[in-house]
């Protein structure tokens, strides 16, 4: 009996570790094919819908999530330093396009393929701007974060003491679309081959994400 006991918090702490790692290596994946669809989308476009653009499409876009990234800075006062995120913004840029081979490949003249090259280094970019747009955007999903489940616990004990009716439907569902429905919505952001107001995708988001909150602390076992 003590033997079972004993191992009992160190199989929990296992269990959340590797639940945390599955977690970051989930979000990791999904970043890295974002970043890859992102590419694909542009030079498949680039072929067939906007050759007359050519690679100024994607060097457009680049200028368009640089002002995005600058006014979410400025309008967030945690991150008021503007400049120190752009240049942030710049030097992983580098970093990404030099550890993906396309800084290499930049450097042959390839003909026709350095357009495509270029191209891809822009989305690259864009990819990263927005990235970190996301990253400007955490406190707003903290703080709706908090106020979600603040309004599910209320909730809660509202249910709990009138006598309402037990049900885990509701938040074994919530709990899977928790990190599905979010992490989607990022990738559909970050790989848009138009620049868009990132407003109108963190705004939902970060809405969304609250009342998924408030579902689970509201759902959350009664008598627990």
């Amino acid at each position: 009996m003590r033997d079972v006991q004993t191992s009992h918090p160190r199989d929990v702490r296992l269990s959340l570790g590797g639940t945390v790692l599955a977690g970051v290596t989930k979000t990791l994946f999904w970043l890295v094919m974002a970043a890859l669809l992102s590419v694909l989308i542009e030079l498949i476009l680039m072929t067939f819908v906007w050759p007359e653009l050519g690679v100024r499409h994607s060097a457009d876009m680049l200028q368009q999530e640089r002002i995005y990234l600058a006014n979410a800075a400025d309008s967030i006062p945690v991150f008021s330093d503007r400049e120190a995120v752009l240049a942030s913004s710049r030097e992983w840029t580098h970093f990404s396009v030099y550890w993906s081979g396309l800084a290499f490949l930049e450097q042959w003249n390839l003909g026709l393929a350095s357009d495509y090259i270029a191209a891809a280094i822009n989305i690259v970019g864009v990819f990263i701007h927005r990235l970190f747009v996301l990253i400007l955007a955490t406190p707003a999903f903290l703080v709706f974060g908090v106020v979600g489940l603040v309004r599910g616990l209320v909730a809660r004990e509202l249910r709990k003491w009138s006598g309402g009716r037990e049900t885990s439907g509701t938040y074994h569902l919530a709990l899977r679309a928790l990190p599905d429905v979010t992490l989607g919505l990022w990738v559909v952001y970050l790989a848009m081959p138009v620049s868009i107001n990132p407003f109108f995708i963190v705004g939902p988001v970060v809405i969304l994400f609250a009342f998924v909150l408030q579902q689970l602390a509201y759902r959350f076992k009664k008598y627990v």
